[in-house]
């Protein structure tokens, strides 16, 4: 083990600067980030192995919004 005067270097604990915030909720992630005229997405899969997804209806899910295919 590497010393430093009475000082452990190598196996030592370090405080985290960040570890309160996270651990209170408090942390800002980008996912919390909203900006005005933001787009969000969307991931569809089948729920049967190997599937083919035929048709999606956007009609009631993106009223008044923009979609893409």
């Amino acid at each position: 083990m590497a010393l430093l005067g009475e000082r452990h270097i190598v196996g030592a604990s370090v405080p985290r600067k960040e570890g309160w915030d996270k651990v209170t909720g408090a942390a800002r992630y980008v996912d919390d980030m909203v900006l005005p005229g933001m787009l969000y997405g969307a991931t569809v899969r089948s729920s049967v192995a190997r599937g083919m997804i035929r048709k999606i209806s956007f009609a009631k899910t993106f009223q008044g919004r923009t979609a893409s295919r």
